[in-house]
């Protein structure tokens, strides 16, 4: 996770002009490590998705631990109205930051293939609808679940006040809240798909789906990492990075390379 002290925010909407750390380049194959393979160049996703998916990460967390430090609400009428405002600030934040991811992943492909990023496609504004939807519909779940269980909380007659009121509940949603996180992700990996499979429809693009090479994988990931003919090849047979499709869900960290021919 990043450090909130080290990470500026204006840095996290510079999208790059040109993205050679990402593209493979067209000499990849001639690497001696990669001598006899197909598109294997170990790489890491870029620093910008890292570093914006972290900073979502942050965010989500605090929105959650806003809520606790406000105390333990007096009755149900006061829980509800702030969960509400809850709910609000969430959707205000996912829906923002997860536009944000898109035109990240779209921004770098189109820049990467010496385009400019065009408006979304038709196609694309469902997918990412779709995320949003999806993200809504889990904090949704949460929300339910934060309601019966400061209920329950409020029903001990505890006196204690502020974040220490609700630490026995706290930490679990907090965590909780994290693992969405994994949408931006995914909306990033979106983006660079709505690019390639569909504004590229002409000229698709052969991709490789990597494993984050600091990571530890789950069981579903490795057997997905590997070459794929196109985008649509690689999202039907095995998904995108983040969509939860993996064991590991939210936090997935597999990333995707474009630009070498494959068989």
């Amino acid at each position: 996770m990043t450090n909130r002290d080290t990470l500026k925010v204006e840095n996290l909407i510079t999208l790059p002009q040109k993205a050679e750390v990402w593209h493979v380049p067209d000499d990849a194959l001639e690497y001696p490590e990669n001598a006899g393979k197909k598109a294997k160049v170990k790489k890491d996703a870029p620093q910008e998705f890292h570093e914006a998916t972290d900073e979502y990460e942050l965010d989500l967390q605090a929105l959650m631990q806003k809520f606790f430090e406000s105390g333990m609400p007096a009755t149900a009428a006061q829980l509800d109205k702030r969960l509400a405002k809850l709910k609000a600030d969430y959707l205000t934040l996912c829906n923002s930051r997860l536009e944000q991811a898109f035109k990240i992943g779209t921004t770098l492909a189109a820049h990467s293939l010496g385009n400019e990023p065009p408006p979304n496609s038709a196609l694309g504004r469902r997918k990412l609808n779709m995320i949003k939807a999806t993200s809504h519909q889990y904090f949704d779940g949460l929300i339910d679940d934060l309601k019966d269980a400061c209920l329950r909380q409020m029903r001990t007659g505890t006196k204690q006040v502020g974040y220490k009121g609700f630490m026995d509940i706290a930490t679990g949603f907090i965590n909780r809240i994290a693992q969405y996180s994994g949408h931006f992700w995914q909306a990033i990996h979106e983006g660079i798909g709505d690019f390639l499979s569909v504004v590229q429809d002409n000229k698709p693009q052969p991709v490789t789906r990597h494993l984050d090479p600091e990571a530890r994988h789950c069981s579903t990931c490795p057997e997905k990492a590997g070459d794929y003919k196109s985008w649509e090849d690689m999202a039907n047979t095995v998904g995108v990075p983040g969509d939860g499709s993996d064991e590991c869900l939210g936090n997935c960290r597999c990333f995707v390379t474009w630009g070498v021919d494959v068989e």
